[in-house]
């Protein structure tokens, strides 16, 4: 389904970077963001706080950081076993990648 969303965002497997993390584990999404690049983090089925952001932050809405972009969604499982919630990350990504 992501992969899906992503090739329709004319975007290959080249330009993202899955980081796939189990609840028990922790990484400081910041750490990301000293690489000198634009970046777009999707976080599925973590809070900003469980991965060290001390913001509040909607789910499917775009947040900005300095060149970078974050999404905040429900996990993939729940992506798949709820179809409607598809809708709302899709229009968020289109959003940062068909924006003009």
């Amino acid at each position: 389904m992501l992969k899906k969303m992503l090739s329709a965002l004319k975007l290959s497997d080249s330009t993202i970077e899955i980081l796939a993390l189990k609840h028990d584990q922790s990484y400081p999404l910041h750490q990301c963001f000293s690489l000198n690049k634009p970046l777009t983090c999707l976080v599925f089925g973590f809070a900003p706080k469980e991965v060290g952001m001390n913001i509040d932050a909607a789910k499917y809405t775009p947040i900005s950081f300095k060149d970078h972009r974050i999404i905040f969604s429900d996990t993939l499982v729940q992506l798949i076993n709820q179809p409607a919630l598809k809708k709302p990350l899709w229009q968020a990504l289109q959003h940062i990648y068909l924006k003009k």
